[in-house]
């Protein structure tokens, strides 16, 4: 069984990504699924380690004011892959939170990572922004072109 950690920590995310998971053909034998998350995935039966959702943030200001609460569990998430070393690392939306992850779980602990809902190409400006932001990215999973 491949152990899974994933990181929604949006109330959008959680949903999207309880939604895929079920379409995984025979997920609850194949896959350990555990990490951040929110009340779908626990009503899955994921293991939710940190209900991150309701801190949830739009905008430019409201991220900054909650910049110590988010860097406190990306230390967090950091120790729990360090610790439970698992098979990879699946990502939900949320770049400024994930992108200093996936370059941890890629540069660090060599990780294979999965980016569902990846930041499109426009917001990078360039493709070659985009580029670079994919190279530490194994499989990206859209709902978009």
């Amino acid at each position: 069984m491949k152990k899974i950690l994933i990181s929604c920590i949006e109330a959008s995310a959680d949903l999207l990504t309880a939604a895929l998971i079920e379409k995984i053909p025979d997920w609850r034998n194949r896959f350990h699924f555990y990490g951040l998350g929110g009340k779908h995935l626990k009503a899955l039966g994921i293991s939710v380690l940190e209900d991150m959702t309701p801190q949830s943030t739009m905008g430019f200001l409201e991220p900054l004011l909650k910049l110590p609460f988010y860097f406190k569990k990306l230390n967090l998430i950091k120790q729990v892959l360090v610790k439970e070393k698992p098979d990879a690392l699946w990502v939900v939306d949320a770049q400024g939170f994930h992108l200093p992850l996936i370059r941890f779980a890629k540069q660090k602990l060599n990780l294979p990572v999965i980016y569902f809902i990846s930041p499109q190409s426009w917001q990078w400006g360039k493709a070659e922004e985009a580029l670079k932001f994919s190279k530490d990215i194994d499989l990206i999973i859209d709902v978009f072109p």
